[in-house]
C-alpha cells in the first residue's frame, strides 16, 4: 500500500458483496416454488422450468412479476387474468418473503467497515444490476442505508399491461418508498462492459485514480474495475457457497453458458485483483492514508489491520 491506493471513493457491489444473496434467495425461493407445487399439484421441476423460461425472457432471477407470467399457471386456471392468479396463490409469495426476513443479513463486519469508512470522509456509493426500488428497500431492511451516498441500480422492471401499481401494492406507500438516492443505469451498460463503470465515473465526476471498486465476482466486477483505471478489491469471502443452493440456482438462472463459464474461469484469463480481502472489515486496508493518529485503527507493516 502506498500512494498509488490514495482513492476517497468506494463503489461497492451488493449481492454476495454486503451479504449473502444465495444464502437468502435461493431458500425463500425453493420455498415458494414448493408450496405452489403443494397447492397446484404441479411437481417442483416443472414449475422450476417454467420460472427458467421466464427468468430468461427478463435477464433476471428477481423479475417482480414472475408468477404471474408462468404458463403451467395460465393452463390450470385459464379463466384467471395474470394479477387473479397471483392473488389466488398469494401465500407463495408470502412464504417466500417469510424466509427472506429470516436468512438476509449483512456479512459481519459490513455495518463497521461502512460506519468506520464514512466517518474517514469516504463517500460509499452502490453499484448493483439489482431493480431500484427492491435494492433500497433491502438496504433499509440491512439497516445500512444510511451510509450510502447514493445506489447505482438497474431500472424497475415494466408493469405488465392492464395491471395497475394500486393493484399490485400490498404496503403502504412509504414501504415502497427508499432512504437512499436511487440513481439509474441506462439500460444498454451492464457488467462487465467497462461503460457500465465508465458511466457512473462520469455521473459523479471523478477519475478513476480516485475510486476503489469492492465486488465478488472476479469476471463481472474485478474485470470491469481493472479495464476502467479503478483499483480493485476482490470480496473473496463472498464467493463461498452451499451447494444445494448452488444447483436449485442452476436450474433457474437467467445466465448464458458463457457467462457461467466465464464466471468459473472456463476458458479465460482470471484478471489479478489489487486487493484480496477475506473479511469486510479488511476492505479498510485500502483507505489506510484516511485514518489518521486519532482512529480506532492502526495498520502494521503488512497493512493488516490491528484493533
Amino acid at each position: 500500500m502506498n500512494d498509488f491506493w490514495r482513492c476517497n471513493t468506494l463503489l461497492a457491489d451488493l449481492d454476495n458483496t454486503l451479504y449473502d444473496w444465495m444464502a437468502y434467495f435461493v431458500p425463500a425461493f425453493r420455498a415458494m416454488v414448493v408450496y405452489l407445487s403443494k397447492e397446484t399439484g404441479i411437481d417442483v421441476d416443472t414449475l422450476m422450468a417454467d420460472f427458467a423460461t421466464v427468468f430468461r425472457r427478463h435477464g433476471s432471477v428477481e423479475y417482480s412479476f414472475a408468477i404471474e407470467e408462468l404458463e403451467t399457471l395460465a393452463r390450470l386456471h385459464p379463466e384467471l387474468t395474470p394479477i387473479e392468479r397471483v392473488n389466488k396463490y398469494w401465500d407463495a409469495v408470502v412464504s417466500f418473503q417469510r424466509l427472506r426476513r429470516q436468512k438476509l443479513r449483512p456479512y459481519p463486519g459490513v455495518q463497521e467497515m461502512l460506519s468506520k469508512l464514512c466517518k474517514a470522509g469516504v463517500r460509499i456509493f452502490a453499484v448493483t444490476e439489482g431493480s431500484g426500488w427492491p435494492i433500497g428497500a433491502r438496504l433499509r431492511s440491512l439497516k445500512i442505508d444510511s451510509y450510502f451516498s447514493a445506489v447505482y441500480a438497474c431500472y424497475d422492471h415494466d408493469i405488465l399491461p392492464d395491471i395497475s401499481l394500486e393493484q399490485i401494492r400490498r404496503f403502504p406507500i412509504e414501504g415502497y418508498q427508499s432512504n437512499v438516492e436511487l440513481r439509474y443505469i441506462p439500460k444498454e451498460f451492464h457488467k462487465p462492459n467497462p461503460k457500465f463503470l465508465e458511466w457512473i465515473l462520469s455521473d459523479l465526476n471523478i477519475h478513476p485514480s480516485e475510486a476503489a471498486y469492492l465486488g465478488d465476482s472476479l469476471d463481472r466486477d474485478i474485470s470491469m474495475a481493472k479495464l476502467c483505471g479503478v483499483k480493485s478489491i476482490w470480496a473473496r469471502y463472498g464467493t463461498f457457497t452451499n451447494l444445494n443452493d448452488l444447483r436449485t440456482l442452476l436450474k433457474v438462472t437467467h445466465r448464458t453458458k458463457d457467462e457461467l463459464d466465464r464466471a468459473a474461469g472456463r476458458g479465460y484469463i482470471t484478471p489479478e485483483p489489487d486487493l484480496v480481502v477475506d473479511s469486510p472489515i479488511e476492505v479498510l486496508k485500502a483507505f489506510w492514508w484516511q485514518f489518521d493518529v486519532k482512529s480506532a485503527l492502526s495498520f502494521d507493516d503488512d497493512f493488516a489491520i490491528v484493533n
